[in-house]
């Protein structure tokens, strides 16, 4: 199966970042699979699950801290992380050409380009 979904993802020219958009395509046919290579992928990606939440992004238990959160804004929604910063009137396309104009991007092949 995987094979063929590389080959369609070849086919039609996928970065690997694009592998996402094999799930649509091949939905029924990973279904129709039996219940034994069914629970064996289901075990994979729950390894790979775990491994990532609590090895890379270091998130071993933090469970409690989470529920905690969903628990005092009463929603699985907890709103924005930060405040706005920049005033939104101040982003208006006319704004946005005036302050692109005053940008000196001339900076010539000595220009500092660390950035």
């Amino acid at each position: 199966m995987w094979q063929e979904m590389v080959a369609y993802a070849e086919s039609k020219g996928y970065k690997k970042g694009d592998f996402k958009n094999l799930n649509l395509p091949f939905e029924n046919r990973l279904l129709a699979q039996p219940a034994h290579i069914r629970d064996r992928m289901t075990q994979a990606v729950e390894a790979f699950t775990s491994k990532m939440i609590t090895e890379v992004l270091n998130g071993q238990d933090t469970a409690s801290l989470g529920i905690g959160a969903i628990l005092k804004a009463g929603s699985y929604d907890l709103g924005p992380k930060a405040s706005r910063i920049e005033n939104p009137a101040e982003w208006t396309d006319n704004k946005i050409v005036e302050k692109a104009a005053r940008v000196n991007a001339d900076k010539g092949p000595a220009g500092k380009y660390d950035d």
